[in-house]
């Protein structure tokens, strides 16, 4: 039981960083697509979903930074 609870904080505490869950997850997801893509490394598809990712990546962490600069001011 002692294990289940420290994996759960340490996914929690992990989670705290990055975002919500959603946030959390879209970063997850976008970083898998863009891992899935270097695997590829050749042909549409590998752009595709580098392209993908990355654009999941980057509303995850814009749309988190303007909700933390729109919580300070």
């Amino acid at each position: 039981m002692a294990q289940a609870r420290t994996r759960q904080n340490g996914l929690r505490s992990v989670r705290s960083k990055l975002g919500g869950p959603v946030t959390s997850s879209v970063i997850i997801v976008g970083a898998l697509l863009i891992l899935l893509g270097a695997v590829l490394q050749t042909g549409v598809w590998a752009g595709m979903l580098g392209i993908i990712g990355g654009l999941l990546v980057s509303i995850a962490v814009v749309s988190r930074v303007l909700l933390w600069a729109y919580r300070q001011f």
